[in-house]
């Protein structure tokens, strides 16, 4: 559970940042232009990577022919997407989406991986959706936010789990 106090102290001391940045209070993100600026391109990528996801001619029977699986991968890997660190810097074990590469490149448990996103984009059990991806990626939280995000911007956030986690820990 979220810790109110520590939730609304960190907010404030956002807000007091973004009010010294830009000179204005902030309503909304898009409406001040310090966040816009600093988080604005965001939804160029939400946009960019809802094209390649093409989710919405998905069909049932695609579960299982890693179809799915292919229009995920390639909404991850957009070059300009910094939101999830998918390169193989650090060896392809280390990437985020590695078990569902793993999976496509196998044929195995790619009925699952399929199934999980056509759920995700196409029906509205989140919470079960969630289970089911952190059990087929591992808690690739980073990874799972932007999945979740690709669905709805105006519900999910991407996150970067450190600098999240350090957020709300009280730590300056």
């Amino acid at each position: 559970m979220i810790n109110v106090f520590l939730f609304e102290q960190q907010f404030q001391r956002f807000r007091d940042h973004v009010i010294k940045k830009s000179g204005m209070d902030l309503t909304s993100f898009s409406s001040n232009p310090y966040t816009e600026v600093q988080e604005g391109y965001k939804y160029d990528l939400y946009r960019d990577a809802r094209k390649l996801l093409k989710f919405e001619i998905w069909k049932e029977s695609d579960i299982g022919s890693g179809k799915i699986a292919r229009s995920v991968i390639k909404a991850v890997e957009l070059p300009n997407n910094n939101l999830v660190q998918w390169q193989s810097r650090y060896g392809d074990e280390r990437r985020p989406h590695n078990a569902l590469l793993i999976a496509l490149e196998s044929h195995l448990n790619i009925e699952a991986f399929d199934s999980v996103f056509y759920s995700l984009y196409r029906k509205s059990d989140d919470l079960n959706v969630f289970g089911g991806l952190v059990d087929l990626l591992g808690r690739k939280y980073a990874l799972i936010a932007y999945l979740l995000f690709l669905k709805d911007r105006n519900q999910y956030m991407p996150i970067a789990p450190s600098y999240f986690d350090k957020a709300f820990s009280g730590v300056a």
